[in-house]
């Protein structure tokens, strides 16, 4: 059954005929570092079975990320009925194949997910828990324009987790909605960055970058940037130790320069 689009993926419920293509994302201790495990084949299985359950108490719970352009099963990623001291939430969350990470992926389904709870659920609030040096997850729901609302501690297999509880309300989704020119609309359209001969050669020129493929390095570094700001006819991407610079309209690559260093 499928829940709904994004412009790259679809979202469906997760079956348990998934569970060869579910194990190569929960069984990597890289992408579950958080959980600071891998989990079993036993343990996939549950946690199938778990989600499974949740459709039917909740509504709702991880879906399975399909991705158009191949059909493949890349991630799962969803809405979570979840407690912070005592208090009930419902978050946001997302995991993906290490193949499929920094390409807006994670971002883009996150962004989806967060307009069905506002739009077809009603919600008020969405939150995400995650641990505080999970970097590559806080950096996503920045993206999403989620702030810390507290801290708290989780309790996971005997272990004392700390985790930060970000939030976004209704509210505060309406304003981003209504901003055509958001930032995630390049992480969605990912695919339709280029570049001219001319800009080509000055990203070169002033990144001293060791590959001629331009579109391919921006690409890559836009969907792991720290910050998308849009400003006049660009968005500025302030990736790890570069500002690219990409028209709006167009999604051409103007040109790109190395991060001032600050004083």
């Amino acid at each position: 059954m499928n829940i709904l689009e994004t412009d790259r993926l679809i979202f469906r419920h997760i079956a348990a005929e998934d569970y060869a293509a579910i194990c190569p994302i929960l069984q990597d201790i890289e992408v579950m570092y958080a959980w600071e495990h891998a989990f079993s084949d036993k343990e996939v299985t549950d946690w199938i079975n778990e989600n499974i359950m949740r459709y039917e108490r909740d509504g709702y719970s991880y879906w399975a990320v399909i991705e158009k352009a191949s059909g493949k099963l890349i991630g799962v990623s969803g809405l979570l009925a979840e407690q912070a001291d005592g208090e009930q939430f419902v978050g946001v969350g997302y995991i993906y194949n290490k193949a499929y990470w920094h390409k807006g992926y994670a971002f883009e389904g996150a962004a989806g997910c967060m307009r069905y709870a506002f739009e077809v659920l009603g919600l008020n609030e969405v939150t995400a828990s995650i641990r505080p040096n999970n970097y590559p997850s806080r950096k996503v729901a920045e993206k999403l324009g989620m702030t810390v609302k507290k801290e708290y501690v989780k309790h996971y297999k005997g272990k004392v987790m700390p985790h930060l509880l970000y939030s976004k309300n209704r509210d505060e989704q309406a304003r981003t909605a209504a901003n055509k020119e958001r930032p995630d609309l390049l992480l969605q359209n990912l695919d339709k960055i280029h570049t001219t001969p001319m800009g080509a050669e000055r990203v070169i020129k002033n990144l001293k970058l060791e590959t001629d493929d331009v579109v391919g390095w921006c690409v890559q570094a836009t969907g792991s940037a720290d910050k998308i700001t849009c400003q006049g006819k660009n968005w500025y991407v302030y990736a790890k130790d570069a500002v690219i610079t990409i028209n709006i309209r167009s999604y051409t690559i103007i040109t790109a320069h190395k991060k001032r260093e600050q004083k």
